[in-house]
């Protein structure tokens, strides 16, 4: 292994593994290859001898070099030793001199230890005489009055204090810093008790602007500290006179004579501007500083007063004095900011200031704000203005809710327009002084006193009751005679209620504006403003739903004498013996239909003069979805009789006209055609009383609606019709037109149904043209209850309606109600004696 790896062969007669065996069977792996068997072994003989040959003559080159090896070897050892012992000379020799090189550096370090020890000692020497040599200068300026050369010698006495504060505790140190504060200190009582804390209004003390400036300049070294001493003293010397004229006690000290001190500081501000602009160091803000302790001292000599005032305190002084001092705050701040300006564009102000002070002057400053300083004052007193507020808007709205009568040229009421009024004027007078806490004070002021208007016109609603012939005719007493007398009102009272719609209307927007407007005060305070968005809409919802009610009840009352005409002309209808006659006469609409007819032609008139087009649509729609289901089915399932063929003929005409003229009337009055010319006398009267409605005293926005956001417009359908404004609302009866459509067709239906026997077609007939959400047991069993069927025949006929799975599964006999039967068994006994029940 050895040799294999000094000497690689691939051999394999020199690997270390080597297999005779294996070998041989592989050179000769059969018989044949035997043959060369001679020739291998003398090939390997040859080889064997030349290996030999070859060991040899290694053995013999090797036996006679050895001695030659042996003397080089000792050579090479022996110039090894001489190496190594030059080398330790050398290493010795060096650390000698290493040895001499560090006592040279040290003795150069003590050199230059004494050379900066006497260059300092010679330096701090100077110092010190340029120190004592300052002290003595600042001392003579200060003898001479000499500001100029007091500022100099101060700041550069200062500047070597500063240099020497290592050595403060030095006995000659210590000895001159004792003499410089003592010049300090009597440099400081000398400038703040005699020369600029002593200056009087527009007085500069004997002294020019110059050497007063250069005073100031020695303030400035002074430090800040006393620089704020000598600018108190100085503010506190300009406001004695102030304090003075003011004492609590005096007349001028009052409330009412509050202005007095607003004027006071205006004077001293102008008396002093020249000292501020070309006197006083811009950083040092004095008049800043002045209008500032005039502000604190005034407000709590204003919080005294209104302490001492409180029990007799007229609110109409409280906010004379609140106005005045919002805007006495306004004008300090303004005028500071004026000053401010002046003073950065004036380079005056830095003319005697060294270069590191003038640029100090030139940082930015605090910016002075007296909003709140002096007029927070009173937040403990606006809880009288806004009980103030509440008395008089508690007195507007009751006595303006109980003096509200409507003119020919009004659509709202005044009441409305004179509360939105006050609130705006309030909420103007509050924004200009009131802190959030006392707007949203008044916020809920107002939202009470909204909310209680509301609740008072709706009582005014309640307490309406018709005259002695309001109506036209006699006052019904029954429900079968269309209403009781509570229900009729005059046209005055009907035109009042709709005055009332138009008013809940604009009253909802306005408060939508005003709670806009409060939270742009509030910043956004939602949760203040809660019941703002939430019972003042309800209110006037709940007002305008209580209106339109009542018009209706007062619309449907006059109708409904009309359906009482008709079911008496219907039971003479179907009591007359001329059936041929009668049946002629059954051709054409009803007298009490025709009635009927101008009855509406000329309530609708009425509400197009009086009603905002946004509220005459809602108002139409509640009127057909009311009186044709409830009144109007009256007679056809009340009848006085037994319907006959002849009164169900008369009926169906008379149903058909109705749904023409529900929907034509309303129409014709908005599109402006001839519903309100063939109205007769009454219809003529309201066609030409619709132009004053809608060309004279309309509600103007700029007057109360865009103060508070409200979006009503003053004009009613008529006056919409007659301006042609094309920016003008539509009045839009689509919805009013399905509501009629789809009552008419109900009693259509029942109409045609009734013209059958009864029978299965009957019941057939009842379930095709019966609108699905119509479909009942109930009500299939009150028309063959309308045609005389038995109960027990009933009942058959009834299980051919269950039949289909759509119809509600009641009990059909729970539908027969006691009284109808009785009713029906008096018609029919009346019907049989030949007279009228």
């Amino acid at each position: 292994k050895a040799l294999q790896e000094v000497l690689p062969s691939d051999d394999p007669l020199d690997q270390p593994d080597f297999d005779p065996v294996a070998y041989i069977n592989e050179r000769f792996p059969t018989e044949q290859s035997l043959d060369g068997l001679d020739a291998f072994m003398a090939e390997s003989k040859r080889s064997l001898q030349e290996t030999e040959t070859r060991l040899l003559e290694a053995v013999k080159v090797q036996a006679t070099t050895a001695s030659s090896a042996a003397k080089d070897l000792q050579a090479a050892k022996s110039a090894v030793a001489q190496l190594h012992g030059r080398v330790s000379d050398i290493r010795g020799k060096a650390e000698a001199s290493e040895t001499v090189v560090a006592s040279i550096c040290d003795a150069i370090r003590h050199l230059d230890t004494a050379k900066a020890n006497l260059s300092t000692s010679i330096k701090a020497l100077r110092d010190l005489q340029l120190y004592i040599i300052a002290i003595q200068s600042l001392s003579a300026a200060f003898e001479a009055r000499d500001f100029a050369r007091c500022n100099d010698a101060l700041r550069s006495a200062q500047g070597y204090r500063a240099k020497f504060k290592p050595l403060e505790d030095a006995p000659k140190i210590k000895e001159l810093g004792e003499k410089l504060g003592a010049l300090e200190r009597q440099l400081e009582f000398h400038l703040r008790n005699s020369t600029i804390g002593e200056m009087r209004p527009g007085q500069g003390g004997g002294m020019s602007e110059e050497q007063l400036r250069e005073a100031c300049l020695v303030v400035d070294a002074l430090g800040p500290d006393v620089q704020a001493r000598v600018r108190g003293k100085f503010v506190a010397t300009q406001l004695e006179a102030y304090g003075t004229l003011f004492r609590r006690g005096t007349e001028d000290a009052v409330l009412e004579r509050t202005e007095r001190r607003f004027a006071f500081i205006r004077k001293l501000l102008e008396s002093n501007e020249r000292f501020f602009l070309h006197v006083f160091p811009r950083h040092w803000c004095v008049a800043q500083e002045l209008c500032l302790e005039f502000c604190l001292r005034t407000h709590k000599e204003l919080a005294h007063q209104l302490r001492e005032e409180a029990g007799s305190l007229d609110v109409a002084v409280l906010v004379f004095v609140l106005q005045r001092t919002i805007e006495a705050e306004k004008d300090l701040t303004q005028r500071m900011r004026h000053l401010q300006a002046e003073l950065d564009d004036d380079d005056d102000n830095l003319e005697f200031e060294p270069v590191a002070s003038a640029a100090a002057t030139r940082a930015p400053l605090p910016e002075y704000r007296y909003y709140g300083m002096i007029v927070s004052c009173f937040d403990a007193h606006m809880g009288q203005f806004v009980q103030h507020e509440d008395r008089m808007l508690e007195r507007t709205v009751a006595d303006n809710v109980a003096a509200d009568t409507i003119a020919e040229d009004q659509l709202t009421l005044q009441s409305s327009q004179d509360l939105f009024l006050f609130i705006q004027e309030s909420k103007r007078r509050a924004a200009t002084f009131a802190q959030p806490n006392t707007l949203a004070d008044l916020a809920n002021v107002w939202l009470k006193h909204l909310v209680r208007y509301a609740e008072l016109v709706r009582e005014k609603i309640h307490s309406l009751s018709a005259g002695p012939g309001a109506t036209g005719g006699p006052s019904p007493t029954s429900s079968t005679a269309g209403g009781n007398a509570a229900a009729a009102a005059t046209d005055e009272q009907l035109a009042f209620l709709c005055a009332v719609v138009n008013s809940a209307d604009y009253c909802r927007g306005a408060a939508e504006g005003l709670a806009e407007d409060l939270t742009k005060l509030l910043d956004g305070d939602i949760e203040t403003l809660r019941h703002l968005f939430e019972e003042v809409p309800d209110a006037f919802v709940a007002l305008s739903s209580a209106a339109n009610a009542r018009i209706v009840d007062a619309l449907c009352h006059r109708l409904g004498q009309h359906v009482g005409e008709l079911q008496t002309y219907l039971a003479q209808l179907g009591a007359s013996n001329d059936h041929a006659h009668s049946h002629s006469d059954a051709l054409d609409e009803s007298p009490a239909s025709v009635a009927m007819r101008q009855t509406y032609r000329d309530a609708v008139m009425l509400f197009a003069r009086s009603l905002h087009p946004s509220c005459f649509p809602y108002l139409l729609n509640k009127t057909a979805a009311t009186f044709v289901p409830k009144h109007w089915a009256r007679a056809i399932y009340n009848p006085k009789t037994r319907h006959s063929d002849l009164t169900i003929s008369q009926l169906r005409i008379d149903c058909n006209a109705l749904e023409r003229w529900l929907v034509a009337i309303p129409n014709d009055i908005v599109d402006g055609g001839s519903g309100g010319a063939t109205g007769g006398s009454g219809a003529g009267a309201s066609g030409s009383a619709g132009g004053g409605y809608g060309s004279a005293g309309r509600l103007q926005h700029h007057g109360v609606a865009s103060a508070v956001g409200s979006n009503v417009a003053a004009a009613s359908v008529l006056g919409v019709r007659q301006s042609g404004a094309s920016d003008a609302p539509r009045v839009v009866l689509t919805a009013y037109g399905r509501t009629v459509k789809r009552e008419v067709g109900y009693l259509a239906a029942a109409l045609k149904v009734l013209q059958l026997p009864a029978g299965d077609a009957f019941v057939d007939l009842y379930y095709s043209v019966t609108a699905p959400e119509r479909r009942s047991l109930a009500d299939c069993g009150r028309l063959l209850e309308l045609k005389g069927v038995k109960a027990d025949d009933t009942r058959q006929l009834l299980a051919l309606l269950r039949r289909h799975a759509d119809v509600p599964r009641e009990d059909a006999g729970s539908t027969l109600e006691p009284a109808s039967r009785a009713n029906m068994a008096a018609s029919s006994s009346a019907a049989a004696a030949g007279g009228s029940p």
